[in-house]
């Protein structure tokens, strides 16, 4: 049984009403709950053409604004133990151990991608599950992060590390106005509080016990092999952008320095003023990358 909070009724879509940005057409829905344990929203109908891979305390909601504004057919899948997916007996969210369960959810309803989107643990993920199964990442767009973070993150203050340093801070709050507060502090001005809000809203339940909880496992298996084992399928992935956030110590110099040693042809986009979230910090600017990389 799934140990994440009780859930509460959530309306996936009410933002739209909210945000001057044209969904017509594309239907956003929630899909029923896949036999691997994935949910996922899908936007517009078959062929999906995109794959959307969230982040680490993230959900598929983080691309709801970047969705719509590419407006193109897309899968957006909450990873295991994130949003409404099942949680991993063992706790293991590895991008090896995600891609598997992408890999599955794929086969299950037919996905075959035109492009995968990853931003951080999402782009690992999807490396990963183009090293296991490279027809599902014909062309892939890496959202702040490169093979080997974990050096650059172990070099990073808890400023420099933003939201991501939610994810090592309280679990528990008595209300969600204090978890707005507390997201709206960490995220050190890159996007609205409104933006936030929306953000809060769709990553927290409040259980039976009243305590409002992150909509993540917060457990979580540590160990395991470096992404830097990663580096070859930089190499082999056939068509390759890499997006970073121009406040973002993701992705430093070092590394594009190394991926462009590696693949000179990888085009590298700054977004400025965007964090290490690009697509909730400037989606328009991601979409804009986004249908460049779809080639239409």
């Amino acid at each position: 049984m799934d140990p994440s909070p009780a859930e509460r009724p959530v309306d996936d879509f009410g933002w739209l009403d909210a945000v001057a940005v044209d969904a017509e057409g594309l239907n956003p829905r929630r899909l029923p709950l896949s036999a691997g344990g994935l949910s996922a929203i899908a936007w517009g109908e078959v062929p999906f053409q995109v794959l959307y891979l969230h982040g680490a305390g993230q959900n598929a909601h983080t691309w709801d604004l970047a969705a719509a504004l590419v407006g193109r057919s897309a899968i957006a899948v909450d990873l295991p133990g994130h949003g409404h997916s099942a949680w991993h007996p063992e706790h293991d969210y590895r991008a090896e151990t995600n891609a598997a369960a992408v890999a599955e959810l794929s086969d299950a309803i037919g996905l075959r991608p035109r492009l995968v989107v990853g931003m951080s643990l999402g782009g690992l993920t999807a490396l990963a599950l183009a090293e296991r199964r490279p027809e599902l990442v014909p062309d892939l767009v890496l959202v702040d992060i490169l093979p080997g973070v974990e050096e650059a993150m172990a070099r990073m203050t808890g400023v420099d590390l933003g939201q991501v340093a939610l994810l090592g801070g309280a679990g528990e709050f008595d209300s969600l106005e204090a978890m707005e507060e507390t997201t709206i502090a960490a995220a050190g001005g890159t996007r609205s509080a409104e933006s936030l809000r929306r953000g809060v809203w769709h990553n927290a339940a409040q259980g039976d016990d009243g305590v409002w909880r992150w909509r993540y496992d917060r457990e979580h298996r540590r160990g395991g092999p470096s992404s830097e084992t990663l580096w070859p399928v930089v190499r082999a992935v056939p068509r390759l952008t890499v997006v970073r956030g121009g406040r973002s110590p993701f992705v430093g110099d070092d590394a594009i320095a190394r991926l462009h040693a590696e693949r000179a042809d990888v085009p590298v986009h700054v977004v400025p003023g965007a964090g290490h979230a690009v697509q909730s910090d400037a989606p328009e600017a991601l979409a804009a990358i986004v249908r460049s990389a779809l080639h239409d």
